[in-house]
């Protein structure tokens, strides 16, 4: 729904290829956007640019009307209790799981690790990766449905160890499979 204010409520469905969602057929936490730009496109194609607010969770909806309006109630995260030596730990922790992953996966981008390494925030630094890491939108969703700022960083970290994981499983299996066909090839020569 789009108030006066150019705010609408995002919120992801739960299967991409429901043309009609309704409110079982959607995620209930999103986030809540500014619209910045409103293009049309050809064909009938509108892109809108939005800038992310606050998270909120949706708790009904309306589909009465020309366009879908929901009841949202704005999630406030607790604040951190933490030592500053405990974030310093925090932060380093995340950046050298950043590093390894990228050691295997370049689509993070080298100028963006570099912009990454020199954050000292703990909670701008998760919420940086959070945004740049080519993720898919089940583990997005996980990140977004973090209830505070240790349980996102508990997310984005375990995130980061089975992507790191899934891609060194994918990278070993051409070689397997090379092995496999060398060693046919060789007991067939035999």
């Amino acid at each position: 729904a789009m108030s006066g204010d150019q705010k609408i409520f995002l919120v992801t469905q739960r299967n991409p290829d429901h043309n009609n969602p309704g409110l079982p057929d959607l995620y209930e936490i999103g986030l809540e956007a500014k619209i910045k730009n409103v293009a049309k496109l050809p064909q009938g194609i509108i892109r809108v640019m939005v800038e992310g607010c606050e998270r909120g969770q949706l708790l009904d909806l309306d589909e009465s009307g020309a366009y879908l309006t929901g009841e949202i109630e704005e999630i406030i995260w607790e604040p951190l209790e933490l030592n500053e030596a405990t974030k310093t730990a925090m932060v380093r922790a995340l950046q050298e799981l950043l590093k390894r992953y990228c050691q295997l996966n370049q689509k993070f981008g080298k100028d963006m690790l570099r912009q990454t390494l020199e954050i000292t925030s703990l909670s701008e630094l998760v919420q940086q990766i959070a945004v740049h890491l080519p993720l898919f939108y089940e583990e997005r969703q996980k990140l977004l449905e973090a209830m505070d700022l240790a349980e996102e960083y508990d997310t984005l970290c375990t995130v980061l160890v089975n992507e790191r994981e899934i891609i060194q499983s994918r990278n070993e299996i051409p070689q397997k499979v090379k092995e496999r066909v060398d060693k046919n090839q060789k007991e067939y020569i035999l």
